[in-house]
Formats: structure tokens, sequence, C-alpha cells
């Protein structure tokens, strides 16, 4: 059954991938942007627009919520004013937004909001499921405070699932295509110690799973938006350069990462097993569950051999 769907962030790369699922679908999308002219250049009359959350006053029915708006939070060091966007771009925004939904007579049946897997903190080797509890850091008080943020709307009676994603894995956007340009130039290499673990999930699989909550009536609560193969640093670095065919030789140290970035190095350096119990427990069935796969789809080339150790 087609479902009327407002999207925060519909313009971003997780975002633009996740409206053409939901169009293949049938399902209908209002998409909240400040820029309307670019979202018609890409969509034509496929999607709708509003500018302001306030217009949702104006909106027949809302069936779905999926809020995933939020400034980039790995582009350059966190100084004062880069960390007040980074927070006000996810929790002002959606405070606002459910303060939008509360006024409605009629509330949606889900919404499902964004996080990330920065709320766990850094656990070295041990795993984080869905139970874990919060760590420290700015990024795990950002994400702690994101969740809290959106949790109002369960008082209106609104499903509310949040989605704590890993790192989200498409050769033509996010961490993965920042990462081809030392990797193609023969500078790929461990960061740090590389013992530390990567928690990934292939584009496709994270668009799938937010579908599959939404459209689930018993999900509820966090789900780990990761695949269930986290590898450590060095292992992905290594697949990756197979994959790609370049050496991975160049380490880059710790020292260098904290001199360049600062406190946003944590994000690099922070090591984070993370299992996503709830959706499998739920029967959620990833089409990328390993790392080669994943990597071989995104770059359309066959796995290696043998995963990297």
């Amino acid at each position: 059954m087609a479902k009327h769907v407002l999207l925060t962030g519909g313009t971003g790369f997780i975002g633009t991938k996740l409206c053409e699922y939901l169009l293949q679908q049938g399902h209908n999308i209002t998409i909240f942007t400040r820029n309307p002219s670019a979202l018609s250049e890409r969509w034509g009359k496929k999607i709708n627009a509003i500018r302001r959350l306030d217009q949702i006053q104006e909106m027949e029915q809302i069936d779905w919520v999926i809020n995933l708006a939020g400034e980039p939070i790995m582009n350059g060091r966190w100084n004062n004013k880069r960390k007040h966007a980074i927070v006000d771009s996810r929790i002002q925004v959606t405070k606002h937004l459910i303060s939008q939904l509360a006024q409605r007579k009629q509330i949606p049946e889900v919404m499902i909001s964004g996080s990330a897997i920065g709320y766990y903190g850094d656990h070295g080797d041990e795993p984080c499921t869905e139970q874990t509890e919060a760590g420290e850091g700015f990024s795990a008080e950002l994400c702690k405070d994101w969740e809290k943020a959106a949790h109002p709307i369960t008082v209106k009676g609104a499903r509310l699932c949040v989605l704590r994603t890993g790192i989200v894995l498409d050769a033509k956007g996010g961490a993965l295509k920042r990462m081809m340009g030392p990797f193609k130039m023969g500078l790929g290499g461990k960061l740090g110690a590389g013992n530390q673990w990567m928690s990934w999930i292939h584009l496709d699989d994270l668009c799938r799973m937010i579908l599959f909550i939404a459209s689930r009536p018993d999900c509820k609560g966090p789900f780990n938006g990761t695949a269930p193969d986290p590898v450590t640093n060095e292992i992905f670095t290594k697949t990756l350069g197979e994959i790609l065919n370049r050496p991975t030789v160049v380490p880059m140290p710790a020292l260098a990462l904290k001199l360049v970035l600062g406190e946003a190095s944590e994000l690099l350096l922070g090591s984070q097993q993370v299992i996503p119990e709830k959706a499998l427990q739920q029967g959620f069935n990833f089409k990328y569950e390993t790392l080669d796969e994943c990597l071989a789809q995104c770059f359309a080339k066959k796995p290696p051999r043998q995963k990297a150790s």
C-alpha cells in the first residue's frame, strides 16, 4: 500500500538513494529542503517539496516520517562554529519537526530518525548491540541528544525507530568516494594502529533496512544500521586495496590524524564493532553481508578469492 512519506535530508547522499527506493515502491514523497529548485531539477514532478517545516500543517496525510537531516560531520576540524552547525542541523531540526507534527490531528504511523554508531563511543574490541550503553565524546553526546530530541513523538502515539548508522559505502559518494583518490594514487594505508573496528553498510542495504523497519509495526526503538561483518581498519584497507588493485603500504600515523583533524580524529581512530542484532532478529536479509561482497559490487569487480587478514 502506497504511503505518503515526509523526508528530511532527502537531497543528501543517503536521502537521494532512498528516494529511488521509495518511488520504485510507489510511495508519494514530500521533502523538506531549502532549495526546492534543485529538487525539481533532479526529480521533476515526481517529488513534492516544502521550504518550511510549518508547511507540514497544510499537508493532508503523513504516513511515514524519515528524518535524516544533518550537516556532514567529517568535513574538517571540529571548531566551535562547526560543532554548533553539526548540533543545530540535527537536534534543532528534529525538535522543530516534532513540534510541527505534534500540532497535527493526524499523527504519522512511524517516524524513523537518524543517529549514528558514534552513540557507542570508543569500545575497543567489545562488540556493541542496540543494548550497549552510550559512550563518551562529542559524537556520543551528539547522538544521545539527537535520539532524545525525537522521543516526544511517541507521546502522540507514533512508533519511533532510531537508526544508528555506520559507515555507508557506495562508490558514488560518502566515505568511499573520499577514500578512492589516495588509494588510486597508491597512497592508501591503515589509519593509526589499524586495529580499530570499522562498522559499515552498503548504501542499498541501508535504504532497504529503512523501508523494512518502516513497514513492520513490531519494529521499535534503536536499530544498528550496519552490516553483520564489521572489520578492523587494517582489514578494510587491505580489502579495498585488493579490489582497486592498489598497494596499501602508506600508513597514516594516529598523531598525524590528530594534528590534521583535532577532536574529529575520534571518528577514524575510535573502535566500534557494531552488530545489527535487532535487524537480524526481525528477519532482515542483507544483500551484502561481507565487506568483499560489498566493495566488489561498489566497483563492479569480482570479490577477492580470500578475505584479507
